[in-house]
């Protein structure tokens, strides 16, 4: 228990800009149903704010359905346990980084819950449209790889 608390103790910085991330990510994902849906705003040359409704998994890739939902939910489960025994352990490095993952995933899993698929904002160029939690989820595991590859012999 007094890892835990040295976690969240030391980390409060860190854990207010999830909590600003997941903020914005919820309403820009609000926006996006709300006034995004039929008019796509252009913010630079190539970059777009507007409305996909993914009902496949990363990158739009055309796989879905009820059993998706159930894979996603548990590994978002198997990440919580992780997490929680990272931090127990006082590998507070990658449990930050863990924890990040959780609350991106968290976010879009309640994206279909509530519309049926992950909402995705932004379109820039060549790239799959994305919102901020993909963002998250994406950082966090960089953050982990390089924090691999760095401890690698």
């Amino acid at each position: 228990m007094e890892n835990i608390r040295a976690f969240l103790r030391h980390r409060r910085g860190f854990f207010a800009s999830i909590v600003f991330l997941l903020f914005l990510d919820r309403l820009t994902k609000y926006l996006g149903v709300t006034l995004w849906a039929e008019n796509p705003i252009p913010l630079f040359p190539g970059v777009w704010l507007q409305f996909l409704l993914n009902q496949g998994i990363a990158l739009s890739l055309p796989i879905g359905g009820a059993w998706l939902a159930m894979v996603m939910a548990v590994i978002v489960l198997l990440v919580t346990v992780f997490f929680l025994r990272a931090v127990a352990r006082g590998y507070h490095g990658v449990a930050k980084w863990l924890f990040l993952l959780l609350v991106g995933a968290g976010s879009n899993i309640a994206d279909r819950l509530l519309y049926g698929g992950v909402v995705d904002i932004f379109e820039i160029g060549f790239l799959p449209v994305f919102n901020i939690a993909d963002l998250m989820i994406l950082f966090a595991l960089c953050a982990i790889a390089i924090r691999d590859f760095r401890r690698a012999p």
